[in-house]
């Protein structure tokens, strides 16, 4: 039963969490789109709830958790070498990273110089725990 709710908790969790990020963003993006037609508060409740019980009802002996089980065994292979970073792997970083400061930058952008700041800031943030987690060891 346990495992089971795991699960449920897990995946409801995975999935309420990705569809709120996308209307908060689609909302960000256009004022009224998403807020005259659902509540977002709705949404955030129930990843809250959800990640509550994931936590909760966490086990590290289920191995079966969610749909990437291939991926989380290839990531906890502890004989697997160290990664090595590829230039499309930098890429990757550096788009992301470039994205987070926009987005950081439209959002302040009313602020002035700080707003500036605030945006060289997120990006290297966002630049260096890219770094460290394409080069993390086990």
């Amino acid at each position: 039963m346990k495992d089971n709710l795991q699960t449920i908790s897990s995946e409801v969790f995975q999935y309420s969490l990705v569809f709120y990020l996308g209307l908060l963003i689609a909302e960000t993006i256009k004022k009224g789109l998403v807020s005259e037609v659902f509540n977002l508060n709705i949404l955030l409740g129930v990843v809250l709830v959800s990640g509550i019980i994931k936590v909760l009802t966490y086990d590290p002996d289920v191995e079966n958790i969610g749909t990437y089980k291939g991926l989380i065994a290839f990531f906890r292979n502890p004989t697997l070498p160290k990664k090595h970073i590829t230039s499309n792997d930098k890429t990757y970083i550096f788009v992301i990273s470039f994205a987070g400061a926009a987005l950081v930058y439209y959002k302040t952008q009313e602020l002035g110089g700080i707003s500036l700041i605030l945006t060289l800031l997120t990006f290297i943030i966002i630049m260096l725990l890219s770094y460290l987690i394409y080069t993390e060891e086990e």
